[in-house]
């Protein structure tokens, strides 16, 4: 069994794929356009056939500056960034991030050598920052995904630094 806390949504940051820091929820969305065929012939069980694929993303995290920074970067610029939504690499998953300290300087989760993982270019649709009184601050961020799932990294991934 996969754990939700094993899954994580990354971005290319020019060198090498990097966690968006803190998530507390991450999900991935796959969903095909059908189309019915039928004739005269086919009675009451028309066909149906894929005529298209669409693909999204989001997560949601904690608030912190370089989040912020680099979610609503992204979203200003209107271009597609490469991501990948994967399993973690780290044997130590389950020990987590123990103090304030860690959860601003060790994001280094990485994307696992064996387990799943897709990668995609996407378009940041929508990206929200939640800040209520008394309560941790959140950011939301959703990405529509820009031609195919792939099950390997692209050769030249389009980066975001």
């Amino acid at each position: 069994m996969t754990k939700g806390n094993q899954l994580q949504l990354f971005y290319h940051n020019g060198t090498k794929y990097v966690a968006f820091g803190h998530a507390t929820a991450n999900s991935l969305q796959v969903s095909n356009e059908t189309q019915t065929v039928s004739s005269k012939d086919m009675g009451l069980h028309p066909l149906v056939e894929t005529t298209g694929s669409n693909w999204s993303c989001s997560g949601s995290m904690l608030f912190t500056t370089d989040n912020a920074a680099k979610v609503m970067g992204m979203a200003q610029s209107g271009q597609p960034y490469t991501i990948a939504f994967a399993t973690i690499s780290e044997a130590n998953w389950q020990d987590g991030l123990k103090s304030v300290t860690d959860i601003s300087t060790n994001l280094s989760w990485s994307i696992g050598a064996s387990g799943f993982v897709k990668y995609g270019d996407a378009i940041v649709t929508s990206a929200s920052i939640t800040a209520n009184d008394g309560e941790t601050a959140t950011m939301d961020v959703e990405f529509t995904g820009s031609g195919r799932l792939l099950d390997t990294a692209p050769a030249t991934p389009k980066s975001y630094s």
